[in-house]
């Protein structure tokens, strides 16, 4: 439940923040605030930030389920194209998305990135209303195009959100909490969906989404500040351990982006190549397990179906522990960072590389159903190894290595799709060779990530005395993003 607003501005006298010595002056209330304070009761604010942009991913994947159901029941009536018209559509939302991800990734690293999640999910709820009224195939598409553009810039503003929000002991769990949306959304859109088409008519699931997303914007507008500073109604305790937390940097200017020096950084591919053999098997579930198991077990459609609604459930579960259980062993200090995100990664890759090796050898049904889904879980148990990572190497700019991640995430994709596709339809005991890349790339991802990865920040991503000196010359009350860090 939302709290009055009583004696907001009225601490009386200000103390002091122990990281920068400056007087906690709070932001005016806006409009919007007088009648409610923009905090939820039993939520603090950093976990409210994590809470909303997890709701922000279920939108934008529950947004994208609209077009996946509606063409996959084939519903013509309004498209003038067939059938094939959903495979180009799905070539170009790869393709819009591998334009964008570094675009995207630089825009959140020079605007305020709350800034930029909002107003896109806002952008893809009003364009999925337009798209309820029905048009001709070419403006449909147009519009269609457009939402997986705004989709690709907003995708690396959604953890770069949290780049002032969250402590270094708590990465792991406040970025797998707003990352499990993405795994919400992709488990509930379409079943949502389907039973809004079933039960009312195409039109009810478009709206429903762009409603939903409208409402979700309304509260982000109202709830999320790009800093704890700007934020009227963050508590003296919170804000100052955030402060406390984070140092220097929540102060610190933007400089120009290092890219010779982050692309030649050892830890950044170190990362790579561990996204690269994770994303590998994620497509190769996504594209080919039903025909697998048709082809292999003869497996009914509705049997596949259901197997294939369960990886995203279980991401769903495990992702959050994943993050909590690496937060407890540092706040524990029983190692260093560096190995943690090691160990967590490596053992995560390890049995993944086991599983995929038995898959190729059994003739079991059910063996390999079982180990499929426990690929998933322990893929789940290592997003908060070496995804994770990126926040500890290079907090500032976390953006833009996302959006060279996102991007190496597509070209895998495509490779897998077309790589997979060629030894399934030509080679002899092609799924023996199909399972046995994924289980190679595994071992040999889990000895190059354990050898050259890194939990250090790494020094092209601390601040330099010019950045320091910068920040000393700010006159006092003056924002550094020019006041915009309010949505």
């Amino acid at each position: 439940m939302p709290e009055t607003p009583q004696n907001i501005n009225d601490e009386d006298p200000k103390p002091a923040s122990q990281v920068t010595f400056e007087p906690i002056i709070r932001p005016p209330l806006r409009s919007i605030d007088k009648y409610s304070v923009p905090k939820l009761r039993y939520l603090s604010q950093r976990y409210t930030v994590a809470v909303m942009i997890s709701l922000g991913l279920f939108v934008l994947f529950g947004i994208r389920s609209n077009l996946e159901t509606f063409y996959s029941s084939r519903h013509e009536a309004i498209l003038s194209s067939r059938w094939k018209t959903a495979f180009y559509l799905d070539d170009a939302y790869i393709y819009c998305l591998l334009l964008t991800q570094i675009p995207g990734g630089i825009l959140a690293y020079k605007y305020p990135a709350n800034k930029i999640f909002g107003y896109g999910i806002l952008c893809l709820a009003i364009l999925n209303f337009i798209m309820s009224f029905g048009f001709y195939s070419t403006v449909w598409n147009c519009i269609d195009i457009i939402q997986m553009f705004i989709r690709g810039l907003i995708f690396p503003a959604a953890l770069g959100v949290l780049r002032f929000w969250m402590p270094p002991l708590e990465r792991g769990r406040l970025a797998t909490i707003a990352i499990s949306g993405a795994f919400i959304g992709m488990m509930l859109g379409n079943p949502i969906t389907e039973y809004l088409m079933e039960s009312i008519n195409w039109r009810a699931a478009f709206i429903f989404f762009a409603i939903l997303g409208t409402v979700w914007y309304g509260l982000w507008y109202w709830l999320i500040f790009e800093k704890p500073r700007d934020h009227p109604a963050i508590s003296e305790q919170e804000l100052m351990f955030i402060e406390q937390s984070l140092g220097d940097s929540m102060k610190l200017t933007m400089p120009a982006i290092p890219w010779v020096k982050i692309l030649t950084s050892i830890p950044v591919y170190a990362v790579l190549v561990a996204t690269i053999c994770q994303m590998w098997t994620y497509f190769l579930i996504q594209f080919w397990e039903y025909e697998f198991l048709e082809d292999k077990f003869y497996y009914r459609i509705n049997q596949v179906g259901l197997i294939g609604a369960m990886p995203n459930l279980i991401m769903t579960i495990i992702v959050p522990l994943s993050g909590l259980l690496t937060d407890f062993l540092r706040q524990r200090k029983i190692t260093t960072t560096t190995n943690i995100r090691k160990i967590v990664t490596c053992v995560s890759f390890g049995l993944q590389g086991i599983f995929f090796w038995r898959i190729r050898q059994s003739r079991i049904a059910s063996e390999i159903v079982l180990l499929i889904l426990m690929s998933i879980a322990f893929s789940g148990f290592g997003v908060s190894g070496y995804v994770i990572n990126i926040m500890d190497i290079a907090p500032r700019f976390s953006t833009i290595v996302i959006g060279i991640m996102n991007t190496v995430v597509l070209i895998t994709g495509i490779i897998c799709l077309y790589l997979n596709g060629g030894i399934i339809h030509y080679l002899e005991s092609s799924w023996d060779t199909v399972f046995a890349i994924p289980a190679c790339m595994f071992i040999v991802g889990a000895v190059i990530y354990g050898i050259f990865s890194s939990g250090e920040l790494q020094s092209w991503a601390e601040p330099t005395k010019e950045d320091i000196k910068d920040t000393n010359n700010i006159p006092e009350g003056d924002s550094l993003i020019n006041d915009a860090s309010r949505v």
